[in-house]
């Protein structure tokens, strides 16, 4: 039986007797390690300013900023390298030597907790010619934490069938969505899918049980493609393909963004607190979800809890 989920819809020890002291010494020194890896994460700040171009939008350029910001936070905090590549170009017969540099900065940012913007209006020109133009700053601040390990480049497509050539992150109403992903080292992913202000999760599927509640694990360097009841993604022995969800996407206007999210982690993690919402699903099964607030502290908690949890977001059209 598939499952049809309409995703435009905005889961006794035995113990030893110790003497009282060595109790006490093994708690002491408990606690003496507790804080080592929770004094990585401190506060940080920055902020952005630019001009509203007549080609964005405000909401565009608030992204813009929030992005910049945040980069300028982590540079502040942590400083920045860069990484130079070396190549020789051969123009017109000539070799010409050239070195490429990109910065990189030393941290990551973990949680915003204070989101803040402003618009100014000021005057350009004299006479005729005096016009005003639109500036808008973000004042972003939040929790950071230095890099101390290099993060699994991951691999994250989306298709609109379960073929590579199908790779796109633009939709037409009604098309399938289907999930590749692959990993350089073994792990465990869920997949969450933000509409609005309400975010459902799609994987785990909706019948996963114990193991699985929670996430699937994943193998290293193994392409996997959810979403998809063939046979060749029959990925978990005790869980037949045939019940895997199939997704379709739905548009009810001009045109839908949706926020797809693919959580991989190294370490085994809980699931957020999730609730059984009524929707117009077309089949059987209703899709667990939790505000996207709550998503998003989950996310930003799991992060600062564990170094081993990453995230990546996939912005897909649906199009009438």
């Amino acid at each position: 039986m598939k499952n049809w989920i309409n995703c435009s819809i905005s889961d006794r020890y035995r113990g030893f007797a110790r003497p009282r002291y060595f109790l006490l010494v093994a708690l002491l020194f408990a606690a003496a390690l507790q804080p080592v890896r929770a004094q990585k994460v401190r506060p940080a700040s920055g902020s952005a300013q630019f001009r509203l171009e007549d080609s964005m939008s405000k909401e565009q350029l608030r992204s813009k900023l929030r992005d910049q910001a945040i980069i300028q936070a982590l540079t502040d905090e942590f400083g920045s390298r860069v990484e130079q590549e070396s190549y020789v170009l051969v123009q017109d017969g000539t070799p010409k030597f050239r070195i490429a540099g990109n910065n990189l900065v030393m941290g990551e940012w973990l949680k915003t907790t204070d989101e803040r913007y402003s618009e100014e209006l000021v005057a350009v020109g004299k006479g005729r010619d005096k016009h005003y133009e639109v500036w808008l700053r973000c004042d972003i601040s939040g929790l950071v934490r230095p890099i101390s390990q290099q993060p699994p480049e991951f691999e994250v497509n989306t298709y609109k069938c379960s073929y590579d050539t199908c790779m796109s992150e633009l939709f037409r109403d009604g098309e399938s969505l289907y999930l590749g992903f692959r990993s350089p080292v073994a792990g465990t992913i869920s997949v969450y899918m933000m509409e609005d202000h309400r975010v459902w999760r799609l994987l785990p599927y909706l019948q996963m049980e114990d193991p699985y509640a929670h996430s699937v694990p994943v193998e290293a360097n193994k392409s996997y493609l959810f979403f998809s009841g063939r046979r060749e993604s029959d990925y978990f022995p005790d869980f037949p393909t045939v019940l895997a969800d199939e997704l379709m996407l739905t548009s009810e206007g001009k045109e839908t963004l949706m926020d797809l999210y693919v959580v991989f982690s190294t370490e085994p993690y809980l699931s957020p607190v999730l609730s059984r919402v009524k929707t117009s699903l077309r089949e059987s099964g209703e899709p667990r979800s939790l505000d996207s607030d709550a998503f998003r502290d989950w996310l930003s908690d799991n992060r600062i809890r564990s170094e081993s949890f990453y995230y990546r977001v996939q912005t897909l059209r649906v199009a009438k």
